[in-house]
């Protein structure tokens, strides 16, 4: 389904931008227009055929395991 193609869209690019750069990035993926609000220094936003990502790296505060967790919000 659509649905299942952008949920594996994202997990591969996050995979690939995490693997390359060493650093946690969230990714969002739509199929249109989305809203949404970041802060970040690193992104980037691509539309091919009506489908929308979004990939941004994470903002880790110094101290903190965050870096280490993964949440997953589908």
């Amino acid at each position: 389904t659509a649905n299942d193609d952008l949920m594996s869209t994202k997990r591969i690019i996050q995979l690939i931008a995490e693997r390359s750069f060493n650093e946690p990035y969230n990714v969002i993926c739509a199929q249109g227009d989305f809203s949404y609000i970041t802060t970040t220094d690193e992104y980037c936003q691509k539309t091919v055929k009506g489908r929308t990502c979004y990939i941004f790296k994470r903002h880790v505060r110094n101290g903190s395991n965050e870096k280490n967790q993964i949440i997953n919000y589908s």
